[in-house]
């Protein structure tokens, strides 16, 4: 068997990507349009009657909500073409690009790993953070899953540079590293952050082997190659169009802490941003530790420059530094620790591949681990897929009930609200379900799309009662 595996390696690890992207591109063909796609949809038939308008309302954004200029002009593109298809294959693609930049983050592995692409992307699917507001939500996937492929895929493509001796033709380097650092500056507040913390650190760690290789006789000047500078550009650019925008400060500014202000404010923010992070990374945070201690006591860091270059401690660093970012902008959802997770996956799998590979014990902990994450996956794929297929046909349903009461010139329209047994976590639909209130944002939302002025949720259970 295991010989088997080796002589097929490089296809079985093809046919992992294969197969994730047919998993995640039926989710996503089960997921209709919800939220604020349906509110920025009426924003672009209002205003948008090129591609130049576009760019333009991504733009105002800038001064209305935040700074993700790149990846408010991502969203908006789909959803201006209207082939929801397109962005169901787009996103699938992402998503296998996702777990393929949480790969090349990884040290110490094999050429074509089967084990490490299959447990990436267990994990990914089983613990990643509001997997259905994060990955196939339009809006929520363009500023969750793409900008964190963007920042994983420029850190795994600096340090490479870092570690490649010669590079054959430097300038032409720069173009590529630029434009992925420009987009992974502009990504996050936290996580982008928590990536040029990354990249600072691995420029010192690179320089002092530079000077220790070459007895300290060469300064920074010799070091320094274009691709850093157009590196630190990108992301500086990036990150200053995030943080500077007047949206992100009178976004911040509108979200007032309670009565806590001052340094009382400050340590109440750090509680909650803690007990969040308890909340949503718990099971990583404890096998992290584990694995920290485990690798402690059997001698991997001797000496503080062990601890500066592994690469698991570095980003159990950046998730920290991604947290507790958060303490400058507006008390976060739960979202907003996707990338969080993205970075202790990394670190878990990195302090896997660290621990002795040749023990028997640590091969049937690993394997075992693999294989109940795989039956995991199958019960949760299974039941969630029937979930998704049932919203969409209630999605498709109320559709249906709005655009005859539009017809008809109603306007008031009573629609029944998703059934609360089909909530789960790969839909964002029960999360922005409308209520019986017209008024409510999401009922607005509906509202101004199909042209009906008062649009009313009503439980199933009553919805039944009335009018079947």
């Amino acid at each position: 068997m295991k010989n088997l595996i080796e002589k097929n390696r490089k296809l079985i690890f093809y046919a992992i990507l294969a197969g994730t992207f047919v998993c995640v591109l039926i989710y996503n063909i089960l997921t209709p349009y919800i939220s604020d796609d349906y509110a920025y949809l009426s924003e672009l038939r209002t205003n948008a009657t090129s591609f130049g308008d576009v760019i333009k309302l991504a733009y105002a954004e800038l001064f209305e909500h935040g700074g993700r200029f790149l990846h408010y002009v991502t969203f908006r593109a789909f959803l201006y073409f209207g082939n929801k298809q397109i962005f169901n294959v787009y996103c699938s693609l992402m998503f296998v690009a996702f777990g393929l930049s949480i790969y090349a983050n990884i040290e110490k592995r094999k050429k074509y790993d089967i084990y490490v692409i299959m447990l990436i992307f267990l994990l990914v699917w089983l613990f990643e953070i509001s997997f259905g507001q994060t990955v196939l939500w339009i809006t929520g996937a363009a500023v969750y899953l793409f900008a964190t492929t963007y920042i994983l895929f420029s850190l795994a493509l600096y340090k490479k540079l870092l570690n490649t001796s010669q590079i054959s033709h430097p300038i032409l380097v720069c173009v590529p590293m630029f434009v992925i650092a420009l987009f992974a500056g502009n990504s996050s507040e936290n996580n982008s952050g928590a990536a040029i913390l990354l990249v600072i650190i691995y420029t010192i760690n690179a320089y002092l082997d530079f000077r220790e290789k070459n007895a300290r006789k060469l300064g920074f000047t010799s070091f320094i190659k274009p691709y850093m500078i157009a590196a630190w550009i990108g992301y500086i650019a990036g990150y200053l169009l995030l943080t500077l925008a007047p949206g992100a400060h009178s976004r911040a500014n509108s979200v007032s802490e309670g009565d806590y202000q001052g340094t009382v404010g400050i340590l109440s923010h750090i509680y909650k941003l803690s007990m969040s992070l308890r909340d949503n990374l718990w099971i990583f945070l404890v096998a992290v530790i584990i694995l920290i201690v485990t690798l402690a006591i059997m001698g991997s860091y001797k000496s503080f420059r062990d601890i500066r270059k592994s690469n698991a401690i570095l980003f159990v660093f950046a998730t920290v530094a991604s947290t507790y970012a958060l303490m400058f902008i507006p008390l976060p959802v739960k979202r907003v620790f996707f990338g969080a997770c993205a970075f202790l996956i990394i670190a878990s799998i990195q302090l896997l591949l660290e621990l002795k590979q040749n023990e028997t014990a640590v091969k049937i902990v690993k394997y075992s681990a693999v294989s109940l994450l795989c039956l995991m996956f199958f019960f949760t794929y299974l039941e969630n897929l029937v979930n998704l297929a049932r919203i969409t046909r209630e999605e498709n349903e109320r559709i249906e009930i709005i655009k005859e009461a539009a017809d008809s010139g109603a306007d008031y329209v009573e629609v029944p609200m998703f059934r609360e047994a089909f909530r789960n976590e790969y839909s964002a639909a029960h999360d922005s379900d409308m209520t019986e209130d017209p008024g409510y944002w999401i009922n607005t939302f509906y509202e101004d799309w199909f042209g009906v002025d008062n649009i009313v949720g009503v439980p199933r259970d009553i919805w039944n009662e009335k009018y079947e």
